[in-house]
């Protein structure tokens, strides 16, 4: 496994912030078209993506056999 994987994993949050920072709440809400995400929910998504794979994670190390749950983003409300 390359550890340069996580180290850049673990510097994604960082460089995240670094992106938005300074942005306006309109720039954030703002989308490239109809249909198209905001920064704002891709942000959020980022954070609800590494919640579901760290669920995830975490039942394959635990569990013989376990039980992953799929999450349908398409399913929650517009931010």
């Amino acid at each position: 496994m390359d550890r340069n994987l996580f180290d850049k994993f673990a510097a994604g949050g960082k460089e995240l912030t670094a992106a938005i920072r300074g942005l306006t709440h309109d720039e954030l809400l703002a989308t490239p078209g109809p249909g198209e995400w905001s920064i704002q929910q891709l942000v959020v998504h980022l954070g609800d993506s590494d919640a579901i794979a760290i669920d995830r994670m975490k039942r394959i190390i635990a569990e013989d056999h376990p039980t992953l749950h799929y999450a349908d983003e398409s399913a929650y409300g517009v931010v």
